[in-house]
């Protein structure tokens, strides 16, 4: 599934599932303000993992430093609108 041209409420499904998957915490418990490293106990390697599964699923390019300043779930949500709205062709 290619959401480049997808929603915003796309986007952040697939990112909470992503994550979810990633952190082993129930997707229900992932509110905008939890802090990956600290809150969800996650680390350098698994956000590799979430690039690579929201390249996978989404059709973006995600590099690491695109997150260089995010902490939260809400920061990596934002960020990843901004790379979507930057790959989409102007008409």
């Amino acid at each position: 599934m290619n959401l480049k041209r997808g929603t915003e409420m796309e986007l952040d499904k697939t990112l909470l599932d992503i994550i979810s998957e990633e952190s082993g915490i129930p997707i229900e418990e992932l509110t905008s303000d939890k802090e990956i490293f600290e809150d969800l106990d996650m680390d350098s390697l698994d956000l590799m993992n979430v690039i690579a599964n929201v390249e996978d699923k989404t059709g973006l390019k995600v590099e690491m430093y695109d997150f260089v300043e995010c902490r939260t779930v809400k920061d990596y949500s934002d960020r990843l609108k901004e790379l979507q709205t930057e790959s989409v062709p102007q008409s």
